[in-house]
């Protein structure tokens, strides 16, 4: 009833409210020609960036507004080390140079008279130590004869510091049947949950992509990831075939900036079904502003580095073919 209450005075609020506004004045204000740069560091790829330009709130957006014609300078630990040049095929400024973990990775640049620089430091790797894998079912989840795979992902957290990761796993295969990811489960994503609700009310710990987390509470532990794949079995579907079902595990150990950018990016998203999200959809609550470790300009300059493990689903929890 509470909530039946509050979309009626919603809706009458919206239509009371009700008005046309014109935007092109607002066209010119300061920040509309901000240079963007973006780019992540690791030593398993060489650096590159993209630059690009704000698009206008109310403009049909088509391709990024490229920015082709800069000098971007790299400097690790303060000293500089190369130049990247601008790829128009790929539309990304581009190098040879590899950074250490470790290091300082600078890159700066030139903008209509502004100096755009962003600093990040790549972390040092973190090790996936151990993967293991359960199949229950059939069960009922969605349907009658659903599946569940439990991955256990066991690493440890170095205790000398705060640090900060990301979780994604995926099919080895392209375009390989996989079920959908269930993050709920796992304490370290229960914790982001409970930061991102404070402005996102409603969010649950979901993704397609991956997530990121921190080690708020395992600080210094060896402690066991646990995520769920829901293989949903609709009357008529399939299940994967052994090939299919091969998983790719990735643990990026990423720095703080890059966190609170993730989670800033997580904390905006309008195509949920939490309360602030709907309101950022209707106008009616301020986006939260984006984390940038850019100055001059804005963007994110961000360091990591991976561990990576393929398992073998069928091999270590069954096939589905015997």
């Amino acid at each position: 009833m509470r909530k039946s209450y509050f979309l009626l005075c919603l809706t009458l609020a919206l239509t009371a409210c009700e008005r046309d506004i014109n935007l092109e004045d607002y066209r010119s204000i300061e920040g509309s020609d901000l240079l963007t740069l973006n780019a992540v560091v690791r030593p398993d790829s060489t650096v590159s960036a993209t630059a690009s330009l704000p698009n206008f709130f109310s403009d049909e957006i088509s391709a990024p507004r490229r920015v082709d014609s800069l000098s971007i300078s790299v400097l690790a630990d303060g000293n500089p080390v190369t130049t990247l040049n601008y790829n128009a095929e790929s539309g990304r400024y581009e190098s040879d140079f590899r950074p250490q973990p470790g290091s300082v990775i600078t890159l700066r640049t030139t903008y209509k008279g502004r100096t755009v620089e962003g600093t990040d430091t790549v972390p040092r790797p973190v090790t996936i130590e151990n993967i293991s894998v359960e199949r229950t079912g059939p069960i009922h989840v969605y349907y009658e004869n659903d599946w569940i795979l439990t991955y256990r992902i066991t690493f440890t957290d170095a205790p000398e510091s705060n640090n900060y990761y990301f979780l994604e796993y995926s099919p080895l295969m392209p375009l390989a049947l996989m079920g959908e990811r269930d993050y709920s489960q796992e304490y370290v994503f229960q914790q982001l949950a409970r930061q991102i609700n404070t402005s996102l009310p409603g969010w649950e710990p979901y993704s397609s992509r991956g997530l990121p987390f921190s080690d708020q509470g395992i600080n210094g532990q060896r402690h066991t990831l646990v995520v769920r794949e829901i293989l949903q079995r609709s009357p008529g579907s399939s299940l994967p075939t052994d090939e299919e079902l091969q998983r790719r595990f990735r643990l990026f150990a990423i720095t703080s900036g890059y966190y609170r950018y993730l989670v800033s990016i997580i904390s905006n998203q309008s195509d949920d079904s939490g309360l602030h999200g709907g309101l950022i959809d209707m106008g009616l609550t301020e986006p939260l502003k984006i984390y940038s470790n850019v100055s001059g300009g804005t963007g994110i300059v961000a360091g990591c580095t991976l561990s990576e493990q393929v398992v073998d689903v069928a091999a270590a929890a069954g096939s589905f073919y015997p």
